[in-house]
C-alpha cells in the first residue's frame, strides 16, 4: 500500500512541469490574443473613420486619378534602383 502511495506522489510530481507549460502557453496565448484583438479593433475604427470622411467629402474621389499619377511619377524619379 505504501509503495502505491509513493508511486502516486511521484506521478503527481512528474506532472508539475506539464502544469507549468500549460500556464505559460495560456498566458502567452492570452497576451497575443489581446494584442491581435486590439489591432483588429483599431483597424475597424480607422476603416469606419475613413468611410465617414469619404462619404462627407465626395470631392476627394475626383482627386484619386491625380494621386495615382503623382505616385506613378514618383517611382521613376525618386525610387532610384529600388
Amino acid at each position: 500500500m505504501k509503495i502505491q502511495k509513493n508511486q502516486n506522489i511521484a506521478m503527481k510530481l512528474q506532472q508539475f512541469p506539464l502544469l507549468f507549460y500549460l500556464f505559460k502557453w495560456l498566458f502567452l496565448s492570452a497576451i497575443s490574443g489581446a494584442c491581435i484583438g486590439s489591432a483588429s479593433a483599431l483597424l475597424l475604427v480607422s476603416l469606419e473613420w475613413a468611410t465617414q470622411y469619404r462619404e462627407h467629402h465626395l470631392w476627394i474621389i475626383a482627386l484619386l486619378p491625380v494621386a495615382g499619377l503623382v505616385i506613378g511619377l514618383m517611382y521613376p524619379y525618386l525610387a532610384g534602383t529600388a
